[in-house]
């Protein structure tokens, strides 16, 4: 399973669009496993520099085949 954060970083009426973290983790059985993610330096600095940030989390999930499914989840972080 695959893992990347799309960021909408907005400073004023500026807004770009970005990877800012990814991570991965492989599944053995069915069930639940947690997910961490590394954000890069540039993607720190630049949330620090922010009072809040949305992000689009994007999950690609594969199957023992190899067919990919997307999974797509917005939430914003504050500070």
């Amino acid at each position: 399973m695959l893992s990347q954060k799309d960021n909408t970083f907005t400073r004023g009426k500026k807004t770009t669009t970005s990877i800012v973290a990814t991570g991965d983790v492989k599944l053995g059985k069915p069930g639940t496993s947690d997910l961490t993610v590394k954000f890069g330096a540039k993607s720190k600095k630049a949330l620090q520099k922010l009072r809040k940030a949305s992000l689009t989390l994007r999950i690609t999930v594969r199957d023992d085949a190899g067919n990919p499914s997307v999974i797509t989840k917005s939430f914003s972080l504050k500070k």
